[in-house]
């Protein structure tokens, strides 16, 4: 994503003032980590269901067995294969909690409250991190809502929430 936007910016095609970074769940964690890690790239960021805590991320879904770990779920497999294994000696340094100091943009953390406890606790450690960091940040709970924005009421209160933060933090840019 950060070459396909440098590319954008290089081709003149992407302002670099008015761009904001966008996912959901695994797209939430790469939100929340072009923010961190490439702080001047991104005017701001939205992370929808999105882990910021890769070590409480394996800790608290994948299995372990004495010393060995074993993923069960494909879930769990592609995160492993995208971005780390639970075993990594690195994952504090891939995880967005831990370079909240990094981060200009304003963030928009989203989160359904039905989902798993471990999805909620990453949202909600995230926003307190970041406001402990003295970060600009907003926290959206969808009540009743899972991972998957299955209720119509959800959705529009989904991009209610989008839309406020977008103008809020791209309308009035000056180029």
């Amino acid at each position: 994503m950060t070459d396909g936007v440098r590319a954008m910016i290089d081709q003149q095609i992407a302002d670099p003032k008015r761009v904001c970074i966008l996912g959901f769940a695994y797209g939430g964690y790469a939100a929340l980590a072009g923010a961190a890690f490439t702080p001047d790239l991104y005017r701001c960021a939205i992370s929808v269901n999105g882990v910021s805590d890769l070590r409480s991320l394996f800790k608290d879904t994948v299995p372990q067995s004495s010393s060995r770990v074993t993923v069960h779920s494909a879930a769990m497999s592609h995160w492993s294969e995208r971005v780390s294994a639970p075993d990594d000696s690195a994952l504090d340094k891939k995880s967005p909690i831990h370079s909240v100091a990094q981060i200009k943009a304003p963030i928009l953390l989203v989160y359904g409250n039905s989902g798993s406890a471990a999805s909620n606790s990453q949202s909600l450690k995230m926003e307190a991190a970041l406001r402990s960091a003295g970060k600009q940040v907003t926290l959206v709970e969808l009540a009743d809502e899972g991972q998957w924005l299955s209720r119509t009421e959800t959705r529009v209160k989904l991009l209610s929430s989008l839309e406020s933060f977008l103008c809020d933090n791209l309308q009035n840019v000056q180029p």
